[in-house]
C-alpha cells in the first residue's frame, strides 16, 4: 500500500474509518494501490524488453545493410566466382565486429 493511501486512511476520523460501509471502500482502495504497484513493475519489465529489442533491431538493420551492399556489389560487377565469394565472406565477417 502506498504511503499516500496510508495517510488518507489515517486522516479519516475514527468513526468513519471503522464504519462498516467505509471499510469495504478502504479495502478496495488498498487492493487498487497494490495492483498499481504490480502494474508498474510489469511496465518496467516491458520497457526493458522493448529497449533490448530496439537494440537488437539496430544490429539486424546494420547487418542487412552490409548484406545488401555486398549483394549489389556482386550483381553490379563482372566478377569471378572467387571474388563474389570473397565479397560475401567479408560482409559476413563484418557481422562479428
Amino acid at each position: 500500500m502506498s504511503e499516500r493511501l496510508k495517510e488518507i486512511i489515517n486522516d479519516l476520523p475514527y468513526s468513519i474509518r471503522h464504519e462498516g460501509s467505509v471499510e469495504a471502500l478502504i479495502e478496495y482502495a488498498k487492493e487498487q494501490a497494490e495492483r498499481v504497484e504490480e502494474l508498474g513493475k510489469v511496465v518496467d519489465k516491458q520497457s526493458q524488453v522493448i529497449l533490448r529489442q530496439d537494440s537488437e533491431l539496430d544490429v539486424m538493420e546494420q547487418q542487412n545493410k552490409r548484406y545488401r551492399e555486398a549483394l549489389l556489389s556482386i550483381a553490379n560487377e563482372d566478377v569471378y566466382v572467387a571474388t563474389a565469394t570473397q565479397i560475401a565472406l567479408e560482409a559476413l565477417e563484418d557481422e562479428d565486429k
